[in-house]
């Protein structure tokens, strides 16, 4: 008797919830998770399709989702699951879990590189750094394997010039805590490696007024469902330098950083407006002649401490550019910059 008024309670505490998410349920942004609920399910034959994608739509649209969400979350790392997580906690930071050992359209998409290189006559430099939780768990604290030097040495034998990182990245403060890019000691990092590379001289940190703001949480917060992590800071190196900006031939801003996504959903957007098809850096009474940047999310924090080398700096992201990298005029190096996550799956 006991077990059938548990079970009716149940029922009724779930179809009470799965009301209030039909009726008190917007599809206005979830904030915390910086992402739109799910779509209403479609009417469909295809076996549990329907089934989750309902289950995904109510459960989007929970009252007091966060809470619930939040709860959990700690509740799952208390209980020592967390390695089920889909963001991992160790190292005093939140962590993308392991990429995996798939090579395949990896191989791809180096093989496009190099054909690039071979068929545009233009030497391509490639700089792509370990992950933030392979270089936290190099104390052993990691829960998983990961595989990020074996990875960087296969991509090593593709043939293409690449920029060693596995000795310059040992530090996670290189990284955010609640984010998988680099953070501003990571880019500049980077930044030294590539100009070594690209043969130019390094400016030391002075050369730059820094200016932090504690108000960036990354993805890896917005996934992880611990939302009593703390912000960080977020920091703009500015050279002083004059320029001029225009993205997808929009513009043009006079500056390399858009401030108003400081107090935005996504403050790394305050790089140069986040990811463009092309974005296209001109520096007043600028020299160095033209650097092409292929690029992810990466390039641009990278960016603004290369541009002062340059006349022009072309940075084009692959997955929105629809022109013809022909028709940019003359070019004088490239500089590709990827994560191993967009190496990996990149198409």
């Amino acid at each position: 008797m006991r077990d059938k008024i548990f079970a009716v309670l149940v029922a009724a505490f779930l179809g009470l919830m799965g009301a209030g998410a039909l009726v008190f349920g917007s599809g206005e942004m979830m904030p915390l998770e910086k992402r739109y609920p799910a779509a209403a399910p479609v009417l469909s034959l295809e076996s549990g399709r329907m089934s989750g994608e309902t289950e995904d739509y109510l459960s989007d649209r929970l009252p007091l989702r966060a809470l619930l969400t939040g709860t959990d979350a700690i509740r799952k790392r208390i209980c020592g699951m967390g390695i089920d997580e889909e963001i991992l906690s160790f190292g005093g930071a939140l962590n993308e879990r392991p990429l995996k050992m798939d090579t395949d359209q990896l191989d791809k998409n180096l093989r496009a590189l190099k054909s690039f290189g071979e068929t545009s006559g233009l030497k391509v430099t490639l700089i792509t750094p370990p992950t933030a939780g392979y270089v936290r768990g190099l104390d052993g604290s990691a829960p998983l394997e990961y595989h990020d030097a074996e990875l960087l040495e296969h991509i090593s034998q593709s043939g293409l010039d690449m920029i060693p990182t596995l000795e310059a990245f040992t530090d996670g403060a290189l990284y955010y805590r609640t984010d998988p890019h680099w953070n501003d000691s990571g880019a500049y990092t980077a930044y030294t490696l590539c100009c070594g590379a690209l043969g130019l001289e390094t400016r030391g940190p002075e050369a730059f007024k820094i200016s932090a703001y504690p108000v960036f949480r990354g993805t890896c917060y917005n996934r992880s469902g611990l939302w009593l992590t703390g912000p960080e800071d977020i920091c703009l190196w500015e050279d002083g330098e004059k320029y001029a900006v225009t993205t997808d031939g929009e513009g043009p801003a006079d500056s390399l950083f858009f401030r108003e996504h400081l107090r935005g959903a996504d403050p790394y957007q305050v790089y140069l407006d986040g990811n463009h098809g092309i974005t296209v850096i001109t520096l007043e009474g600028g020299t160095g002649g033209t650097l092409l940047m292929l690029k992810d999310s990466y390039g641009n924090s990278l960016c603004p401490l290369l541009a002062g080398h340059y006349a022009k700096v072309i940075m084009i992201d692959l997955r929105a550019f629809r022109g013809r990298i022909s028709d940019l005029g003359d070019i004088d190096r490239v500089l590709a910059v990827y994560c191993l996550d967009s190496l990996m799956t990149s198409t």
